[in-house]
């Protein structure tokens, strides 16, 4: 149940890293070239280690595929979803502009970091 779970979780958060990342390259282009790199590169890593949640669960590669790689992953998700977290009440603070949808996202973050962590 808990390994569905993750499953659904790093779907949820791949599609909305990939959705955030397109949207910030294609669409949304305000902000200098760094920020929007940044916002793209985060998003990149993110559908990564969703890939790699993924294949570690679903193939069968646990034999093949170093555990350490995914608990690096999970950290990472949990500094950026803290990280994401905090810039967007800063956001909401200064323009009065609260996204709960990214909150969601980093909720989703969490929960497969937590998971992988208890799976592994």
């Amino acid at each position: 149940m808990l390994k569905k779970l993750l499953l659904l979780f790093a779907a949820f958060t791949s599609l909305s890293a990939a959705a955030v990342g397109l949207h910030s390259l294609f669409i949304d282009a305000e902000g200098s070239l760094a920020w929007t790199i940044g916002k793209a590169a985060s998003a990149a890593t993110v559908v990564g280690i969703g890939i790699a949640t993924w294949q570690y669960w679903r193939a069968n590669a646990s034999r093949h595929f170093n555990a350490k790689l995914l608990r690096l992953g999970a950290i990472w998700l949990i500094a950026l979803a803290a990280a994401s977290a905090a810039w967007t009440f800063h956001l909401a603070r200064v323009t009065g502009d609260f996204e709960a949808w990214v909150i969601l996202i980093n909720v989703a973050m969490i929960g497969q970091a937590a998971l992988t962590f208890w799976q592994l």
